[in-house]
């Protein structure tokens, strides 16, 4: 028996179609990272605030993929939290620190997480 889940009843809504139909648009129905046209194509969060509808973020925070491509930033996400998490942790970062350089670090392109981690910090002491 499948259980009952209201945030992912949340994609059903019309405000979440009309959203998704919006960055879909601006994304001229291509993924952003390899520009496939012809596959599946997913409108990605590249973060998630408590409290908020799947809708209510600004299109920045939203990211056209295809499904190859939605499944490696997948991985990508939990990889690097696996990887910073236990490299931090022994520095005596926490939890809710490392999820919030993860998706600072996300959006830096010219760093790797570590590097961008460790100017964090230093700019943090």
């Amino acid at each position: 028996m499948t259980k009952f889940n209201p945030w992912l009843e949340q994609y059903k809504h019309p405000n979440w179609q009309k959203k998704r139909l919006e960055v879909l648009e601006r994304d001229k129905f291509t993924c952003c990272h390899c520009e496939e046209k012809e596959k599946t194509l997913h409108v990605h969060h590249k973060w998630y605030q408590k409290g908020k509808k799947v809708w209510e973020y600004p299109n920045v925070c939203f990211i056209t993929l295809c499904d190859e491509c939605h499944d490696h930033w997948h991985f990508m996400q939990e990889q690097q939290k696996i990887d910073l998490y236990d490299w931090l942790v022994k520095d005596g970062w926490d939890l809710w620190d490392i999820e919030h350089l993860v998706v600072l670090a996300s959006f830096n392109k010219t760093k790797t997480i570590k590097n961008f981690c460790l100017e964090i910090k230093k700019f943090d002491e």
